[in-house]
């Protein structure tokens, strides 16, 4: 009966134990003021969520692009593409329509480059302003002198190991490499067609990024071309309702779907209209949008031509207003973005940054999805705090117009906002993949531990450059 009677031993965290005398107290009281003000608190969203309604009508919620339209399938890749399902999105049958047209596309433009064709378009190139860089190939660059004109990264010291702990877990490795790779506070536009084996060799496997005209690709298949928004409406026509209020067509689920249609989001697009949600995660456009295979033939997108399709994640469409932006990060993956309609301004930094922007946080199995403390480079007034950082960084914008491929390989931080509406798509590498400097024999990839899940990497992307 003792022990029945005896007083109970304080466990922490069991369920019905709290501390005893006057700890007991404080613990009880703070317990039950946490849970009113969650009560009060998720009331009050309720009664603001009723007014917004209320003053919207049917187009829901006006909300702010941001992290949380970040697709977060990214970064829950694994190094073998293992732990996520997408099979449902990818389907070559579903392309082959594509793939005819890329054959013939391929064969007309190789036509072109026969029996002294090449040299006389690059003659034509160096006519127009087109400059050779030796450190880039000797290929030509629309840009070529701008480039060489620029700067190189400074140097930067070896940081103490425990400052990689929150970091990408190939920061370090990274780091190295660039300091034995100088690169340049420039990203040129190439003005020649290009293989897939200069193209690996002179921005790949250096971690360079590059800008690519769609017109430089149509010796290796690529149809992609560059639209305006009045001929994107003509592709895919509709006539909004009387009253005036866009449907709310798009959540993330849509592009596993037959069926999407495209003309509801491209005029709201045309209004430049705000983005708008509703209920589960409705919107009258999709802000990210992972589209099986069929989609992109309808929209006559092609596969970036530079590594196998099947190492290629889902490829995702972004379409977005004047006013949506995404804040500073860097992605797990080599990032081909191909331009639709429209044009993004990009603000990037190289890769050993790192140690000014201090991410706030790394998502995903590698860490590889980091997201830094400065949130919005562009913000004004810009905080002092964020100034200090930025001041300290090697950061500079570009611009990406309709018609243009940029490559940014893994591990280059951007912030991106639109200048007006824009289409675009983009693919992430995925697997042995992910990191642009994917061979054996590569410095950067010398000493990965993952490299014994991919034994047969090197062997595997020489017979697709050489084909």
């Amino acid at each position: 009966m003792k022990g029945k009677l005896g007083k109970r031993r304080y466990v922490p965290g069991k369920p019905g134990h709290h501390p005893p005398g006057s700890l007991g107290f404080l613990y009880l009281l703070t317990k039950y003021s946490i849970l009113g003000g969650a009560v009060l608190l998720f009331l009050a969203g309720i009664n603001r969520g009723f007014i917004m309604n209320m003053s919207l009508g049917n187009s829901g919620f006006q909300v702010k692009s941001d992290e949380n339209d970040y697709p977060k399938y990214q970064v829950e890749v694994d190094l073998l593409g293992e732990n996520e399902d997408h099979s449902g999105l990818i389907n070559p049958s579903e392309e082959a329509e594509l793939h005819i047209k890329e054959k013939e596309t391929a064969k007309v433009a190789q036509e072109l480059l026969k029996d002294g064709g090449e040299q006389i378009f690059e003659e034509e190139s160096q006519e127009r302003g087109a400059v050779a860089v030796e450190e880039l190939g000797g290929l030509l660059f629309e840009d070529g002198q701008a480039y060489m004109d620029a700067e190189l990264f400074p140097d930067r010291d070896v940081m103490p190991k425990r400052s990689y702990q929150k970091m990408w877990y190939l920061q370090e490795m990274m780091d190295g490499f660039m300091r034995e790779n100088p690169h340049r506070k420039f990203i040129p536009r190439l003005a020649q067609p290009i293989t897939k084996l200069q193209f690996h060799e002179t921005f790949r496997q250096t971690s360079t990024p590059v800008i690519i005209p769609f017109d430089m690709l149509r010796n290796l298949g690529v149809v992609t071309k560059g639209w305006t928004l009045e001929e994107l409406r003509n592709k895919f026509p509709y006539t909004p309702p009387q009253n005036g209020k866009l449907p709310l067509a798009y959540n993330h689920k849509s592009g596993y779907k037959d069926g999407l249609d495209f003309g509801p989001a491209l005029y709201a697009l045309e209004q430049d209209a705000t983005l708008a949600k509703g209920e589960g995660s409705q919107r009258n456009f999709p802000r990210n949008l992972m589209i099986k295979s069929k989609y992109l033939q309808i929209l006559e997108v092609s596969r970036p031509p530079f590594i196998p399709r099947r190492r290629f994640q889902p490829p995702t469409l972004w379409m977005g207003t004047s006013t949506a932006d995404t804040r500073l990060h860097m992605d797990c993956c080599d990032n081909f973005v191909q331009m639709i309609a429209g044009t993004k301004r990009w603000f990037i930094c190289p890769p050993q940054d790192a140690r000014e922007l201090l991410p706030i946080r790394c998502d995903g199995i590698h860490h590889s999805l980091c997201w830094a403390s400065v949130k919005y480079p562009n913000a004004n007034p810009l905080p002092s705090g964020d100034k200090a950082k930025l001041d300290k960084t090697s950061c500079f914008t570009i611009e990406i117009k309709a018609g243009e491929m940029l490559y940014l390989p893994a591990g280059w931080w951007h912030h991106i906002e639109n200048v007006g509406p824009t289409v675009m798509v983009n693919m992430w590498t995925m697997g042995c993949e992910n990191v642009a400097v994917a061979l054996d024999k590569d410095p950067l990839r010398s000493d990965r531990p993952d490299l014994k899940k991919c034994p047969n990497i090197a062997q595997t992307t020489a017979a697709f450059l050489l084909k």
